[in-house]
């Protein structure tokens, strides 16, 4: 199957071969495949899908950061079982680290700052962990074993919420005892 996508550039090209068309040449607009000629899907779900897709660098003040080299630093701690980290927002430096880690078993007393004193001695500055450690029970991982970030971000979100509508909430109570 070939897949024929209308550039945005020239109307009058499309950005694929012809092959599978049965000789058929393709309208603008279509979606061609070995038997049949239909109409292309809406562009705005290929758009979503590109925008949503995950990206796996993290950029800190222009520099770009790889989440695996930070996790294999972060599972080199003698207390740390498994280690993800994600990209947050930062106004100042684009994004920042934010490490998820889970601690071996008997390991519970070491706390996220002993695992961030170990972590920031052993690389530079703008790859330390400055978006915080959550110790948590797992890390979300797909069937062959890959963490899946994607569900950290929203969980990051999720929380990232609920700080502030907890924090709106008692704003808003102690404004009524007034």
């Amino acid at each position: 199957m070939s897949l024929h996508l209308r550039s945005t550039l020239k109307k009058s090209a499309l950005l694929a071969n012809r092959i599978g068309t049965n000789g058929r040449k393709a309208a603008l607009g279509q979606l061609a495949s070995a038997n049949n000629l239909q109409p292309m899907p809406d562009a705005s779900k290929f758009i979503n899908h590109i925008v949503t897709k995950n990206k796996e660098l993290i950029k800190v003040k222009g520099l770009q950061v790889a989440p695996a080299e930070l996790e294999d630093i972060l599972t080199s701690h003698p207390a740390v079982a498994e280690a993800a980290v994600i990209g947050i927002h930062d106004e100042h430096a684009g994004e920042l680290p934010r490490a998820y880690v889970v601690r071996k078993p008997g390991m519970e007393s070491v706390s996220d700052a002993d695992i961030r004193a170990f972590f920031n001695s052993r690389v530079s500055s703008h790859k330390q962990i400055k978006g915080g450690i959550e110790l948590c029970a797992t890390i979300p991982k797909n069937n062959t074993g890959k963490i899946l970030r994607r569900e950290l971000e929203v969980q990051y979100a999720n929380d990232l919420m609920n700080r502030i509508y907890s924090a709106v909430d008692s704003t808003a109570k102690k404004m009524s005892q007034l």
